[in-house]
């Protein structure tokens, strides 16, 4: 696998959101979009931590 430097586009976040609900694992997610298994956990890791707003209350709670 070749290294980059550059950023995940917001094509393969949403490539890995989408293959990570189909439980790819990180390893088979990289080879896919030949991206580091490592970017790949970083980045499941970063979105497993963004906290969701509710759409219900509009983020109030009650």
């Amino acid at each position: 696998m070749g290294t980059r430097t550059n950023q995940l586009t917001l094509k393969e976040r949403y490539q890995i959101e989408a293959l990570h609900g189909q439980n790819y694992s990180a390893r088979a997610i990289a080879q896919r979009l030949h991206r580091s298994n490592k970017t790949i956990s970083r980045e499941l890791d970063r979105v497993s931590r963004v906290p969701t707003v509710s759409h219900c209350n509009g983020g109030r709670s009650a």
